[in-house]
């Protein structure tokens, strides 16, 4: 009896944790579903050198399948670009405080030049219609701020 007791309980505790990271990959799957608008871009190469570059983004869209397919689409010159998109999730405990950072991952598919074109956004947030993330280049820090 024990033993059957035992085992319920690892078995309703596996069930339970799966259902949790299944629903969190699940909402944040269909947060990420749809077409996504660069509202706010900033550029800093610096201590003091900041930019606002939006302008230079304005005619992208980024379109974000649940399937873990994106493709940025360039609505001035009807480029398109696709790709692969992923988050990755990791868990930083400091004491009694503990914060998971997510960090977005996007690949594109680039047969141009041979190689996939890799895009690394830290500090990651999406809501149902806000998505930010920073992306490091050449000692440069890129701030996104997309709206749908």
């Amino acid at each position: 009896m024990k033993r059957f007791l035992l085992t319920s309980a690892i078995l309703l505790t596996a069930i339970f944790i799966t259902g949790i990271f299944t629903g969190c990959s699940k909402q944040i799957n269909d947060k990420m579903t749809g077409d996504w608008h660069f509202e706010k871009v900033r550029l800093y190469s610096g201590i003091f050198s900041f930019q606002n570059i939006t302008n230079d983004y304005r005619d992208f869209v980024l379109s974000f399948s649940s399937d873990g397919t994106f493709s940025q689409h360039n609505t001035r010159t009807g480029d398109f670009k696709n790709g692969s998109w992923r988050i990755d999730r990791n868990t930083v405990t400091n004491g009694e405080n503990t914060t998971t950072i997510q960090t977005l991952i996007l690949s594109f598919n680039d047969a141009r030049h041979g190689y996939p074109d890799i895009h690394i956004w830290n500090d990651f947030q999406v809501t149902n219609r806000k998505m930010t993330g920073t992306e490091h280049q050449n000692g440069d820090v890129y701030y996104f701020t997309l709206r749908k």
